[in-house]
């Protein structure tokens, strides 16, 4: 029996040493594997943030070129119509003031415009004179 033993303790120990090789080789061969994983990981990573970049550049220039230069144009479009506006407002503004300050200056000669009981007349001086042309208008002579 104590060869059996024997070949029994040996055949064990060889177990144990061919199961600690085995669990070596296995380690260093998955410890490889998880290495090449890792560096095809950050080269695919990289490779993705690389896209990513440029794909959000070219939105960017798309936006700038869709929708920002566009809205800046129509903003420049509509201050211009505005001042244009405005000044156009201004300028008739200072016309219709300029009209009424040369009807304040206007020499009427005396004539007035009166209304009494929803009707107009023109008011004459004492001295003018009424007459009338062959064509049968009146006019009115002002002594002066």
């Amino acid at each position: 029996m104590g060869v059996n033993s024997n070949l029994k303790q040996q055949l064990a120990e060889q177990f144990r040493q061919e199961s600690a090789t085995i669990h070596s080789a296995t380690s260093e061969q998955l410890n490889a594997m998880q290495s090449e994983l890792q560096s095809t990981y950050k080269s695919a990573l990289r490779t993705i943030e690389a896209d990513i970049q440029t794909e959000s550049k070219a939105l960017g220039r798309r936006f700038r070129h869709l929708m920002l230069l566009p809205s800046l144009l129509l903003v420049m479009i509509s201050v211009a119509i505005s001042a244009g506006a405005w000044a156009f407002t201004q300028y008739q503004y200072q016309a219709i003031q300029e009209n009424r300050q040369t009807l304040l200056e206007l020499d009427t000669s005396g004539v007035e415009l009166i209304e009494r009981n929803g009707t107009e007349y023109l008011l004459m001086p004492m001295d003018a004179k009424a007459r009338q042309l062959e064509s049968g208008q009146i006019y009115i002579e002002m002594g002066r």
